[in-house]
């Protein structure tokens, strides 16, 4: 009896296609590094930049034509990241499969700098640099004032590992923990700054401080329903002129609509689903071809007044708190 030689098959990866937002130094360089590892990617880091890939180069740059590289995409699909705004790109992804880190702000600015110094040329000292517009609220300015709630996902570098955890359940990864980009010598201490400074810098940074407060407690709820085996859900809500509450929501997976509990002054009133169609954001690409929006018209619990405004998840028991506009 001879031995039958089974025919070698080859087992392709599966490409994830999507977008890192890639904000300096906040661990991007080790995040980056470690999904080039396992896969196909083409980076944007400006036009006479090395790392800039030339498809990008090509399509982006010598020509503008945006619609070409996005047909690519399609074809061969392609993780896509760089120091480039959230904007530039985000009809390439499905919104689920944008990522971006965010930092500790002060901590942020002082390793910008030392980057700077080391490997950018820059002179000045450090209050020049600081007071520099550009370098002001650098992370909200990457965002260009998108919510992070509904984000893929927005990692912590305070939380590297716990983050990349998150994201590696999400989207079907096995990205390893890495180390890259270290700053070489450090020309600035945090630890060393006069309380003075750090002061200006906080009032310099002041949206920068919000968003990261933001991306915590985020990051903090997130990881107790990771914990507890439940899904996540991405909501975004406000109040209108017309005071109505109107917002959208949807599951990090799968195309199921989002049911949604109002509570008011810790008090449940009403249960909204998310299935209206959603116009808001019009360049992102949404789940469930948009039927992702909610309304709600507040006029009946005003008169009464309304001191907080909550939505709670009714399947998970997450929360989402909605601010209230200064007329309230």
């Amino acid at each position: 009896m001879s031995d039958v030689v089974e025919p070698m098959i080859e087992v392709k990866p599966i490409i994830k296609s999507l977008f890192f937002v890639h904000i300096p130094k906040t661990a991007g360089t080790s995040f980056r590094k470690a999904l080039e590892a396992m896969q196909p990617m083409e980076k944007d880091y400006g036009a006479k930049a090395c790392e800039t890939s030339p498809a990008v180069r090509t399509h982006m740059y010598d020509v503008i034509e945006p619609y070409t590289l996005r047909q690519l995409m399609l074809t061969s699909p392609f993780a896509l990241t760089g120091h480039v705004h959230i904007q530039k790109y985000a009809d390439f992804f499905d919104i689920r499969n944008i990522v971006t880190f965010v930092r500790e702000p002060i901590g942020q600015i002082v390793s910008h700098y030392n980057h700077f110094v080391s490997h950018n040329g820059f002179k000045g000292d450090f209050s020049k640099f600081y007071r520099s517009a550009q370098f002001c609220n650098l992370q909200a300015t990457y965002l260009n004032g998108f919510p992070v709630t509904l984000l893929g996902f927005t990692g912590l570098t305070e939380h590297y590992n716990d983050s990349l955890a998150l994201i590696n359940h999400g989207l079907g990864l096995k990205l390893t923990p890495l180390t890259q980009n270290i700053a070489a010598q450090t020309h600035q201490n945090k630890e060393s700054l006069p309380q003075a400074v750090m002061d200006e810098l906080t009032q310099l940074n002041q949206q920068d401080m919000c968003l990261y407060q933001q991306a915590l407690e985020l990051h903090n709820q997130r990881m107790a329903l990771f914990e507890q085996e439940k899904p996540w859900a991405h909501l975004h809500a406000s109040v209108n002129l017309n005071d109505v509450l109107h917002g959208c929501a949807y599951f990090a997976s799968g195309e199921e609509a989002v049911t949604l509990v109002v509570k008011i002054n810790g008090k449940e009133q009403a249960v909204v689903t998310a299935q209206g169609y959603c116009g808001m954001f019009p360049k992102f690409s949404f789940p469930r071809q948009r039927y992702i929006g909610f309304s709600l018209p507040l006029a009946k619990w005003r008169d009464a007044g309304i001191n907080e405004l909550e939505l709670m998840v009714s399947t998970t028991g997450q929360t989402y708190r909605v601010d209230l506009p200064d007329r309230f």
